[in-house]
């Protein structure tokens, strides 16, 4: 999810800063691939974590976010769109880094499981 976010932020910061039509299609890709990414790894995470009932309440507010979110207009330029889903792709891998307990245990027990599957002698 944080690896989607960074190439979807990433993307965002190149089509806020295109200077031709070009670069901001190849950047919006690159946009597109790290934001899908980041939403499929979200979803997992939260079919993970909630079952029955939460999980319907969830995936129900992640959905209608979804499709809300394109008909509130912020105003201004459409580079001004792409600065503001650079502030929003920012706060999401902030939140993911610091709540999202799963990321941590995987984290955690990769480390571990190539900690045992070392010889002895090269343990710390």
């Amino acid at each position: 999810m944080i690896v989607g976010g960074l190439i979807c932020t990433l993307g965002a910061v190149g089509c806020a800063l295109a200077p031709s039509i070009g670069l901001l299609i190849v950047f919006r890709v690159v946009q597109g691939f790290g934001g899908g990414l980041a939403a499929v790894v979200a979803r997992t995470v939260v079919v993970d974590v909630a079952k029955g009932d939460l999980l319907a309440k969830v995936m129900s507010i992640m959905m209608a976010l979804g499709g809300l979110a394109p008909m509130v207009a912020l105003g201004g330029t459409w580079r001004t769109v792409f600065w503001f889903l650079v502030g929003f792709g920012l706060l999401m891998m902030i939140t993911a880094i610091l709540f999202d307990r799963c990321s941590a245990d995987v984290i955690t027990s990769r480390s571990s499981a190539a900690e045992r599957s070392r010889p002895r002698s090269h343990r710390r």
